[in-house]
């Protein structure tokens, strides 16, 4: 463990990484309420959406997608939340991954056709 691991956990963002991996969906709520950084990833770059989506935890993946984490954020690997679900066979997490990337692509297409 990494002393700036060491240093992390405990903290609402080290519960919120454990918490996505185990795909506990209330316990993603309280730390997220409580000002878990959604976007930091562990000591190995993985975020709480990569987590989530490796263990092919679809609702916490929805969850997390609400609550603004990136769909498409790399990790030092190069790898996204949607490699990991797929590589894994997680469709349903796969899909909801999908379907976030659709959304803001088809969303940001019609503001720029506005403006």
């Amino acid at each position: 463990m990494s002393s700036t691991e060491e240093e992390k956990e405990g903290t609402p963002t080290a519960q919120l990484w454990e918490a996505a991996a185990q795909g506990s969906l209330e316990q993603v709520q309280k730390l997220l309420e409580a000002g878990a950084d959604i976007c930091e990833g562990n000591a190995d770059g993985m975020t709480p959406l990569m987590l989530a989506a490796q263990s092919g935890h679809a609702p916490v993946v929805r969850a997390l997608l609400q609550a603004g984490a990136p769909w498409n954020a790399l990790n030092p690997s190069g790898r996204c939340a949607g490699d990991y679900a797929m590589e894994a066979g997680h469709q349903e997490a796969f899909d909801a991954l999908l379907d976030a990337g659709k959304f803001l692509f088809s969303s940001s297409v019609a503001l720029s056709v506005l403006l």
